[in-house]
């Protein structure tokens, strides 16, 4: 016996209360579908992202007040939009936790702050602990390696690139 289909209307809603929260109900309302539609355009640009590498990292400084050195660098990553410009973490980051992108950006995170730093040494630029902030969500698939203090470039690297090969 076929259950019979819901009523768009009812699953945007259902979806919408699903979000709230346990034993919530939710009237379907006119602006659930305008929602609806911009997480789906969304969910398509990111992955359009990840493959035509949008994504790009800043560097916030951290500087040792007494010399004025710097002293280490936190990786923040931004959506370079082809339509929309320099999109915020802000606008993006709960989105591609929902859909299921959350870990392969944070790979991409891990292997291009790597690099950089990588390459800043060999430009012959001074050592630098370099900060990434990882998500709860992304961490669960960390077989086994918590990350507790700054590791040295080889170490990072080697780790970033596990991440990468899945091992």
């Amino acid at each position: 016996m076929k259950t019979p289909l819901r009523p768009k209307s009812a699953d945007v809603a259902l979806a919408h209360a699903k979000q709230l929260g346990r034993n919530q109900y939710q009237f379907h309302t006119p602006g659930m579908n305008a929602r609806a539609l911009e997480i789906l355009v969304m969910d398509r640009d990111l992955r359009r992202a990840l493959s035509r590498q949008q994504f790009v990292l800043h560097y916030q400084p951290q500087i040792e007040i007494s010399t004025g050195r710097i002293i280490g660098a936190e990786a923040r990553i931004r959506w370079q939009h082809p339509e929309r410009g320099m999109v915020s973490p802000a606008q993006f980051i709960a989105i591609t936790e929902e859909r299921g992108l959350i870990d392969r950006i944070g790979d991409w995170v891990l292997r291009e702050t790597c690099r950089q730093r990588q390459q800043w040494q060999a430009e012959g630029l001074p050592s630098v602990v370099m900060a990434v902030i990882l998500l709860a969500l992304g961490c669960e698939q960390i077989q086994g390696f918590y990350v507790s203090k700054p590791l040295p470039a080889a170490d990072f690297a080697r780790f970033a690139q596990g991440r990468a090969s899945g091992s």
